[in-house]
């Protein structure tokens, strides 16, 4: 049945009277549904999104070096790439990571690094650089920096609360990640090489003369200063060892090590015969680590309390090496070779 052109204008001047009296009925009804979606988009899918982003993120850390060693404090440095997948443009403002142990109850945290803020991309690059950080709680650390000499891989804990933006909506995140890094462990395969009684001991005492190479299979560099360890052959105590200036990096690191051997042993046959002979079992219980004059007290009651050590002199199978005097991380002159130094290639990389 079809509506007539006069019933057709009467009910369009309905529509339209009604609509003049009830406009800002349907307007704030409009307001209403609109504020609803805004707010449920904020409070709800934006901080999902961003908290997923969050999770999802994958951390590479290429190098971690401490630095400066003291009692109260150490230097950092950090390079590190976060590979994470954004639906839309989002920033991340400047957050501060708090560093603990997962299987410490107390959780306590023992040292907190900033981050500057940076645009959130598929990947992103941070460097830490020199970066001075309070040791927080001595006795957390200390059981860290074991881990870090024993084993051959250890856990840290992240925690952050960072704040995303997206667009001008500010999020905040939780951010809570477990790092697997690679240790020391144990300071295996130590090789020590050239060991030469000298005709006159130098003016600090030392009288033997050893060429060494201490394996890094770690992802940290640690500068550790003078060195002074206690040195045996057969369950004889020979006297005891420096290497000064010492900084494990990653890889190979080849040191002169200046000995302090009990003068009534240098003229005997047996010692003489110990020097030269292949695959001989040193044991070294380590004493003390002193940078700029001071006692490292957390790095130097670890080594007490994992030693003994132990280092293979004249091993069979490597070749001799060298290294330049002075330092304790030097650079080679004649190179090892073999199967010995396979293991250095592989990459030192850490993943949260």
């Amino acid at each position: 049945m079809h509506r007539s052109l006069e019933e057709a204008r009467a009910a369009d001047l309905k529509y339209r009277t009604h609509f003049k009296r009830f406009w800002f009925l349907y307007l704030f009804i409009f307001l209403v549904i609109d504020a609803a979606l805004a707010l449920g988009l904020i409070y709800g899918i934006i901080p999902l999104v961003a908290q997923n982003c969050m999770n999802a993120a994958i951390i590479h850390v290429q190098g971690l070096s401490i630095k400066s060693p003291m009692n109260d404090q150490i230097t950092l440095d950090m390079n590190s790439t976060v590979s994470v997948s954004v639906p839309v443009y989002a920033r991340m403002e400047p957050q501060e990571f708090e560093m603990h142990l997962p299987y410490d109850p107390s959780q306590a945290i023992f040292m907190k690094l900033p981050l500057e803020g940076m645009d959130v991309k598929d990947k992103m690059h941070i460097t830490v650089k020199d970066w001075d950080t309070e040791i927080l709680n001595g006795q957390v650390w200390r059981e860290f920096a074991k881990s870090i000499l024993t084993d051959q891989t250890l856990v840290m804990g992240v925690k952050s609360k960072p704040t995303i933006k997206i667009g001008p909506v500010g999020v905040g995140v939780d951010l809570k990640k477990n790092i697997t890094l690679k240790g020391f462990n144990g300071l295996k395969g130590i090789m020590l090489h050239n060991a030469t009684i000298l005709d006159k001991p130098l003016e600090d005492g030392t009288n033997v003369m050893v060429d060494g190479m201490i394996p890094n299979f770690s992802s940290f560099v640690l500068e550790v200063g003078d060195l002074t360890t206690d040195i045996a052959a057969s369950g004889i105590k020979l006297g005891y060892a420096v290497i000064k200036n010492l900084t494990m990096v990653p890889g190979p690191n080849y040191v002169k090590i200046y000995n302090h051997v009990d003068p009534g042993f240098l003229n005997m046959p047996i010692f003489k015969d110990i020097l030269n002979q292949t695959d001989v079992k040193i044991t070294l219980t380590m004493n003390s680590t002193v940078y700029n004059g001071e006692h490292v007290q957390w790095l130097e009651g670890p080594l007490r309390e994992t030693s003994p050590y132990y280092a293979t002199l004249n091993p069979k199978g490597a070749d001799t090496l060298v290294a330049a005097p002075g330092n304790g991380s030097s650079t080679l002159s004649v190179a090892l070779q073999g199967d010995a130094m396979k293991p250095m290639a592989q990459a030192n990389l850490l993943t949260f």
